[in-house]
């Protein structure tokens, strides 16, 4: 696995102006022995010394990224990959054991997950979690409020899988009373903002039916479940019977303060999204005029600064039509030509959602940003340390 390190511009202070002294003591009143006795202030003075000290710059960013080898490969289940295989797995990245540095957690579809120890300068020390053997998203987050973060992770097949932190680096399988679903993506947040998290998973039934085989022809449907955690157990909600998620995302996306579900599907399933009620109640909500046909990944940041969000999702366009792209491109393309139906809102290229007064509007293509190839996840941030988001896929 390569991962990419970036060297942050330091920003200086050219001059550095040290005041010592230069000033005067504030009067200090003095407290009468008896009521109506007059009271005098008393003022003093120091003298003042200024000396001036320039400030070394720090080296700036050098605008490169530098690969480095980490101790983890993610390999299909079997010799021959199967289809999907190509979907890959998951990685999170965060402070697992309170150092003050970032760890990293990293998914397989063979072997165990990888725990990456950061020791500093680069440097990981390699633990795994032998007891799961394949899976596909990870998330690292504090299920029980202990102050400690979780691991928790998808194979597609099966409920998540719930790791429980109980420090010096050490993790218990610990199941998740209630959650009970199939799932292949899944984001936590406090939805009914009862101080405690939440989850929401979606299936790829894609996936499921090729792992699964004809067992999958007598299984119960999946979909988009909401787990509500009360009291150490969870309460579950079906909002839809079938998904083919790779992305969901829980933002509020009507500005009403209240968090709503975006749920990313590949294939002709159309995104989903429900808009949280004030009573908690969730309703199936058509934002969007445009959407992307096979929803990669979902993201967003306010790009230009005025205080409202856009939201970008990834889809496949290839970024050139050059002869031998194009050759590359034409077959898939036409097997996934079909017959748009007039209210069909999928394309097949990235989307930029912009909010525009009472919708949104696409803005991908007039921002070209439409086309950057097969594109899996898309993410914000300041690269360059410029003060503006820039976007890498």
């Amino acid at each position: 696995m390569i991962t990419k390190a970036i060297s942050l511009r330091t920003i200086t202070v050219l001059t550095l102006l040290v005041l010592i002294g230069g000033c005067v003591a504030p009067a200090v009143p003095a407290f009468p022995d008896q009521p109506g006795e007059r009271v005098e202030a008393v003022r003093s003075e120091v003298a003042v010394q200024v000396q001036v000290s320039p400030l070394q710059p720090g080296s700036l960013c050098s605008d490169t990224f530098v690969a480095h080898d980490l101790p983890h490969t993610t390999q299909a289940a079997l010799p021959v990959p199967r289809l999907f295989d190509s979907n890959g797995s998951g990685l999170a990245v965060n402070d697992l054991d309170g150092d003050g540095d970032m760890d990293i957690v990293l998914a397989d579809l063979a072997g165990p997950v990888s725990i990456l120890w950061n020791e500093g300068d680069l440097r990981f020390a390699r633990q795994e979690l032998s007891l799961l053997r394949k899976a596909r998203a990870v998330a690292l987050v504090d299920v029980d409020g202990d102050a400690r973060l979780d691991i928790t992770l998808t194979n597609g097949i099966a409920a998540p899988a719930h790791f429980r932190n109980v420090g010096d680096r050490t993790f218990e399988l610990t199941p998740l009373l209630g959650v009970n679903q199939p799932a292949y993506a899944m984001n936590w947040a406090d939805l009914d903002a009862d101080g405690d998290l939440d989850l929401v998973t979606g299936s790829y039934d894609a996936g499921r039916q090729v792992e699964s085989g004809s067992n999958y022809l007598f299984a119960a449907p999946a979909g988009v479940n909401v787990y509500l955690q009360q009291d150490g157990s969870w309460q579950r909600q079906q909002l839809a019977e079938t998904a083919q998620a790779l992305a969901i995302s829980l933002w509020d996306l009507n500005g009403d303060g209240r968090l709503d579900i975006w749920v990313g599907n590949d294939f002709d399933e159309f995104d989903q999204v429900w808009l949280q009620g004030a009573d908690g109640d969730w309703q199936a909500a058509d934002l969007f005029e445009d959407t992307t046909h096979s929803t990669m990944s979902i993201d967003r940041g306010d790009l230009d600064g005025d205080g409202s969000t856009e939201y970008f999702a990834t889809d496949m366009k290839p970024s050139t039509i050059g002869p031998q792209v194009m050759a590359q491109w034409v077959p898939l393309m036409n097997a996934a030509e079909k017959t748009r139906l007039r209210d069909d809102p999928q394309l097949s290229e990235n989307v930029l959602q912009s909010w525009r007064g009472d919708r949104f509007v696409n803005e991908g293509y007039s921002r070209k940003i439409d086309a950057t190839g097969w594109s899996w996840s898309g993410k914000f941030g300041d690269l360059d340390t410029d003060g503006d988001l820039d976007l890498y896929v």
